[in-house]
């Protein structure tokens, strides 16, 4: 091996044992109401029902997201999203590693 490869594989090394463990993934759902409802064909949307994606780690570390479902558009909701965070992403999230 050359002093280049050695190096890349010793970095590479230290960078997957400074890999944090995620403990938790939450989904958390909220809604925001419209000053002024969005009127469609289709009808009119009253409110922004979001969920907020909360990813706690094992050294403290928290990131959070924001999942906006586009019913019309793509067919999930507030509810398959937090079902799909809450039941599949969350379990494999905090098994990996």
């Amino acid at each position: 091996r050359t002093a280049v490869e050695t190096q890349a594989s010793a970095t590479v090394t230290a960078d997957r044992d400074a890999l944090t463990t995620i403990t938790r993934v939450e989904a958390i759902p909220y809604s925001v109401p419209y000053r002024v409802p969005g009127r469609f064909a289709s009808g009119a949307v009253e409110r922004a029902d979001n969920v907020l994606v909360r990813v706690h780690c094992a050294d403290g570390l928290v990131g959070q997201a924001e999942a906006q479902p586009r019913p019309y558009t793509y067919g999930e909701t507030q509810a398959t999203i937090v079902a799909a965070v809450r039941h599949r992403l969350g379990p494999a999230l905090a098994t990996a590693v």
